[in-house]
């Protein structure tokens, strides 16, 4: 449930509640001496301790929106561009008979037949129920949530609270617009948005544009097109709600309210809408104790003498003052300066500061901004390394680097000269007989000192190893290499007609074929780049060695062709013999004499002829070609074989003699969605199932299924424990929920009279958000009624029936003589009026016996014009019949004023009238 703080005491019921507490007369008696005789003045002030209105919001709705009163916010200053507001006015007795018919007027849920009082820009009307999903123009179909977790669809305002006026975004959202925003428009105020994508989404008049709200948040908001501003609809009227504005002066900026006013309300513009804003002019401080600039600061700057030596004070009555004080300050805004003080309220400038970086090499001065600066004295002299073999030393680059050393070398490359450090620093010179040198001769090498003279060494070697080049030596450049034409060799073997060109020596490839052939059939012809022609004999190649007779020629080793088989010549079976080949299973051959050609044939009789009647894929019946008998071998074990004919089994393979079926086909295709099945002549077939499965390996899915042979991702389990201060999320290896607690976090109670609401641990004991302190709503401004609604924040409410006591006289006259304070009255606009029914100093102060000035001294330097006296115990003695009588006062006292301002009794009535009498 919302919770609603109670409301905070404003500072115009405080103040309301101090004047209720003064005395309710002050009687000023008259001194003797001044006034008519026995006159006296009799004051009393009485002052109205009336207190500020508070919301007068109606019950505990029984709906989400029955008897809502959210103040709002209003739009930028500037007139409209003629802009209506979406028209949501319907015909009651359309939808029944009002008061309780859908859309007719109420102030709670109880109002309406439909059981919701909603807010539309008409003001508050009962709801339709639209669980047909048909609503009015201008209204749309939402459903909002009911006690107990059900729900129920009605008509609700397409376009919510759309330009109302606003001061959080709370007041903006309602059923089907919560995307809402409070937008800001500056000084001018912030009225609701509505969201959107484009600005097809949003009512005729409006654009759909990025905005910041209040909170400084973006979102793509409907606003008025093309910077318009928002008019007030009659809800926004009759309930005058308001924006917080500004007026501002450069950095000073007073806040204020702009106010929805309906025609006939005090000080609405000409018929009804947005008020100008309500606040005070900025203006630059003034020692007069309020906060002129609005800064939230008072007197902070109105006395300031722009003089660090002096301590300045403000004092509303007294003034300003300033007192001089000592320390440090800075005199003359220079950083070049040190130890700047204080004496007699002026700021004295203290000592020079060095800037000597004891470098030779810099030129050291100081800037009254940046201080000390070194810049380089490049080129200027200096004494590096003390060495008086080197000469110029000079600074560079803000260092000092040493110079070349002293030129003691000489051009005779045998004579050594060098400067002597220790000594005189002069240069001295030596032989350098048998030193390697350099004569200057680039065909000479390894040139050595003899006598002072460089002589030169062996000639330099300049054969490139290039036929094709013609190789010499110039004693300036070193060795030359010049092109040269004619044959040469090219190192290949293989080719033929070597020519030079280009420094290099080519030649043509030959042609093995033709160059290297030998007429030899029994060998290939090659060619080897480092030998040259290659005949390798070709073993076991055909040929013919020129005999009719022999068959099956064959080249040997040796690159010759051997005779084959000669089929001309037996005469008998044993001349055969010699040319069988030892295989008895073949048969044995015999002289073939039936023909004109005798020969050696097989003699069929001779051939063994197995039984291979029990033979299979892994058994086979050979003749052993020695003893001619038939056996029984067995393939090797693992040897393919076809065992059966059936696709679903596979790797069949002999055993031991035997063709054994292999292992089952796997038709496992990892899929949950099918069922897996081989045929023994297709092979596997996968139908297509349906049921539960895992798709993603996500325990945090939940109802996984089947769907057209895939594995299909169910819904998100729901982690969501209504608590806004922990972080809602699933286990993905367990399925558990987990709600991480946020310490620290910045939340929202949902209650606006609350603010720095953090997560924490609450009373109970339960982590959730825990309330902050209540803001202060007090706006500084005595004729409204401040209070906070839990809904809506603070409000400022115009009391215009608030008086304020005011005095607009020098304040050390008030209250004094005849001077009284006064009121000023508060107008519908927050405004306070004139002071009325004060009175103020009079310029001169007759002898009427009052303290006309006001300064607390009555008549000062004033000689009385009447007298009054009072007899105690008087004697009166007389005889007639003309009277004489004689008085003798007794116990009689008079006063009266003297020079100096003050009173000065006198007791006795001769010494009172001596003192008259000027006696």
């Amino acid at each position: 449930m919302m919770r609603t703080a109670a409301p905070t005491p404003t500072a115009r019921q405080r103040r309301h509640a101090q004047w209720a507490g003064l005395l309710a007369a002050v009687v000023i008696a008259s001194m003797s001496g001044c006034g008519e005789p026995g006159a006296a003045v009799d004051t009393t002030q009485t002052a109205d301790a009336s207190g500020g209105g508070t919301d007068d919001g109606l019950g505990a709705p029984d709906t989400p929106f029955g008897g809502d009163d959210t103040a709002l916010d209003a739009a930028k200053d500037g007139g409209s561009d003629g802009l209506i507001l979406p028209d949501v006015s319907v015909d009651a007795d359309a939808a029944g008979s009002c008061p309780s018919a859908p859309f007719c007027t109420c102030s709670k849920a109880s109002d309406c037949a439909s059981g919701f009082c909603l807010d539309t820009p008409k003001g508050q009307q009962c709801a339709k129920k639209c669980d047909d999903n048909t609503c009015p123009d201008q209204f749309k179909c939402a459903t909002v949530p009911l006690t107990g977790g059900d729900v129920v669809n009605i008509c609700v305002p397409a376009h919510g609270s759309l330009c109302n006026p606003c001061t959080s975004n709370a007041q903006c959202q309602g059923p089907g617009n919560g995307g809402a925003r409070c937008v800001s428009f500056g000084n001018a105020g912030a009225f609701c948005g509505e969201a959107c994508s484009k600005s097809d989404d949003c009512a005729t008049g409006y654009e759909c544009l990025e905005t910041k709200d209040l909170a400084g948040n973006q979102s793509k908001q409907c606003v008025v097109k093309n910077g318009g501003a928002c008019t007030c609809s009659e809800a926004a009227m009759k309930n005058e709600l308001s924006t917080v504005c500004y007026k501002d002066t450069g950095t000073a900026k007073c806040a204020g309210k702009r106010i929805c006013l309906s025609a006939t309300a005090p000080g609405a513009p000409t018929g009804g809408g947005l008020t100008n804003c309500l606040a005070d002019e900025p203006e630059a401080e003034k020692c007069d104790g309020k906060d002129n600039d609005c800064d939230g600061q008072t007197d902070e700057s109105a006395c300031d003498d722009g003089q660090v030596c002096t301590d300045d004070a403000c004092d509303p009555k007294a003034g300003c003052s300033h007192t001089n004080n000592q320390g440090f300050c800075d005199s003359d805004g220079s950083v070049c300066t040190k130890d700047d003080a204080c004496a007699n309220g002026k700021c004295l400038t203290g000592k020079p500061i060095s800037c000597d970086d004891n470098n030779p090499c810099t030129n050291d001065a100081c800037d009254p901004k940046t201080g000390c600066k070194s810049t380089n004295a490049d080129g200027l002299g200096c004494n590096f390394d003390d060495n008086p073999c080197t000469v110029g030393d000079n600074c560079k680059e803000g260092k000092c680097t040493a110079g070349p050393t002293k030129a003691c070398a000489t051009d005779e490359p045998c004579i050594l000269g060098k400067c002597n450090l220790l000594g005189s620093g002069n240069c001295e010179y030596k032989q350098k007989d048998g030193q390697p040198c350099d004569d200057g001769n680039l065909c000479t090498a390894n040139d050595t000192c003899v006598a002072d003279v460089c002589s030169g060494g062996k000639a330099t070697d300049c054969d490139d190893k290039n036929g094709c080049t013609i190789d010499a030596c110039d004693k300036k450049t070193g060795c030359t290499h010049t092109n040269a034409a004619g044959a040469c060799d090219d190192g290949d073997k293989c080719t033929t007609k070597d020519t030079c060109g280009g420094g290099k020596c080519d030649g043509q490839a030959i042609d093995p074929a033709k160059t290297c052939s030998d007429n030899n059939g029994c060998t290939s012809d090659t060619c080897n780049p480092a030998i040259g022609c290659v005949n390798k004999p070709s073993l076991g190649a055909a040929c013919d060695d020129g005999n009719a007779c022999s068959v099956g020629d064959k080249c040997d080793g040796n690159g010759s062709c051997q005779s084959g088989t000669n089929t001309c010549a037996c005469d008998t079976d044993s001349e055969c013999a010699s040319k069988d080949d030892g295989n008895v299973c073949n048969g044995t051959l015999y002289c073939d004499k039936s023909g004109p050609l005798s020969q050696c044939k097989v003699k069929p009789s001779t051939v063994v002829v197995c039984n291979t009647a029990g033979d299979n894929p892994c058994k086979k019946t050979e003749c052993e070609p020695v003893s001619g008998k038939c056996s029984a071998k067995l393939q090797p074990n693992g040897l393919p074989c076809p065992a059966d004919d059936n696709v679903c089994t596979v790797d069949d393979g002999c055993q031991d003699g035997q063709c054994v079926s292999g292992k089952v086909l796997n038709c496992d295709d990892k899929n949950a969605c099918t069922a897996d099945a081989c045929d023994p002549k297709a092979g596997c077939k996968y139908l297509v199932q349906g049921g539960n499965c895992d798709a993603d390996g996500d325990a945090c899915t939940v109802d996984d299924g089947c769907k057209d042979g895939k594995c299909q991702v169910g819904a998100k389990k729901a982690c969501d424990d209504s608590e806004v201060c922990t972080q809602d999320s699933c286990d993905p290896k367990t399925g558990n929920c987990v709600f991480k607690e946020l310490t620290a976090q910045v939340c929202s109670d949902g209650n606006e009279c609350t603010i720095g609401d953090k997560c924490g641990t609450d009373k109970a004991g339960k982590f959730t958000c825990v309330a902050g302190s209540g803001p202060n709503c007090d706006d500084g401004n005595p004729c409204t009624a401040d209070t906070c609604d839990g809904k809506s924040g603070c409000k400022n409410t115009v009391d215009a029936s608030a008086q304020v006591p005011c005095y607009t006289g020098d304040p050390a006259t008030k209250g004094k003589g005849i001077c009284k304070m006064g009121l000023q009255n508060c107008d519908a606009q927050g405004k306070l009026g004139p002071c009325t029914g004060e009175t103020l100093p009079e310029k001169t102060d007759p002898c009427d016996g009052k303290d006309n000035d006001c300064n607390g001294v009555a008549d000062p330097g004033c000689s009385p014009t009447q007298w009054n006296m009072r007899f105690a115990n008087a004697d009166v003695a007389g005889k007639g019949p003309n009277l004489t009588l004689r008085a003798v006062a007794g116990g009689s006292n008079a006063a009266g004023p003297s020079a100096d301002g003050k009173y000065t009794l006198r007791w006795g009535f001769l010494a009172w009238l001596k003192a008259w009498l000027g006696k």
